[in-house]
């Protein structure tokens, strides 16, 4: 066989070499391409599935000072109307005593009065009567009258501190209310106040709205889990895949330098 002959046919093997190179290459970059947009969609969902799980944190976290708020607002309130009933009892009983004090004043200034209107009359008809006498019955009797009006204005402020007691105990009676409201929207058990873990979901238990949250927010993190699982796996696919298309590549570039060298070799 002639030289001519062997340079020949040593072009059409590098022909086929590349043309076999070649079609690797483009499967290889078929199978990259694929990696790669399978890749950017996990890196979508691990993106989304973080965004999830930032705003169910942030619902948990909201839920949780909501609850605490109220658990908070309940004992203060437990003790407000604890104070607010006390006294209110307690100024009652003082208003009890006042009318009793009210009674004797009012009694005592009669008798008084009484005494010193018999005093001044019998004046009139006796000279006899120490002038001293008189002027003590009379200054007597004015002392009962301001000693009375003493009694009538403690006898009314009295009242008036009832009327205020009696509006501070409707006003902590309205904020118990509120907060049975407000527990009864959250579904919380008013109970569970006092006995609250925030450190960690419920467990599962007869709390609708808080295992709501916990499961959802149980469940949210173990998406993001998976998914960050199925990202990681799909970049390591994507790496594989580079490579293999850049040794396929590689092998393009060879076979075709060597085809070229043939071609030059057998035009010359």
């Amino acid at each position: 066989m002639n030289i001519t002959a062997i340079r020949t046919n040593t072009l059409q093997n590098l022909i086929r070499q590349y043309n076999d190179a070649t079609t690797i290459a483009a499967t290889a970059d078929a199978a990259y391409q694929s990696y790669s947009n399978k890749a950017d969609m996990y890196q979508n969902l691990y993106t989304q599935a973080v965004a999830n799980t930032t705003t169910i944190n942030g619902q948990w976290t909201m839920f949780l000072q909501l609850k605490s708020s109220l658990a908070s607002l309940s004992q203060t309130s437990n003790d407000c109307n604890l104070v607010a009933d006390v006294s209110y009892n307690n100024i009652q009983k003082l208003v009890k005593k006042w009318e009793q004090v009210m009674q004797k004043t009012v009694e005592a200034t009669n008798a008084i009065n009484l005494a010193s209107d018999y005093i001044t009359k019998r004046k009139a008809s006796n000279p006899l009567i120490s002038n001293d006498l008189v002027s003590d019955a009379t200054t007597t009797a004015k002392n009962a009258a301001t000693v009375f009006t003493a009694v009538v204005a403690a006898l009314t402020a009295t009242l008036n501190t009832l009327t205020s007691a009696a509006q501070a105990k409707k006003s902590t009676e309205l904020t118990g209310l509120t907060i049975d409201v407000s527990s009864a929207a959250l579904l919380i058990p008013k109970a569970e106040f006092f006995h609250t873990n925030q450190s960690a979901p419920p467990p599962a238990a007869h709390k609708p709205l808080e295992k709501t949250l916990g499961d959802l927010l149980k469940n949210t993190n173990a998406k993001q889990t998976a998914v960050l699982a199925a990202l990681n796996n799909a970049n390591a696919e994507k790496a594989s895949a580079k490579e293999a298309l850049d040794t396929a590549n590689g092998r393009v570039a060879s076979t075709l330098a060597a085809l070229n060298s043939a071609k030059a070799a057998v035009a010359a």
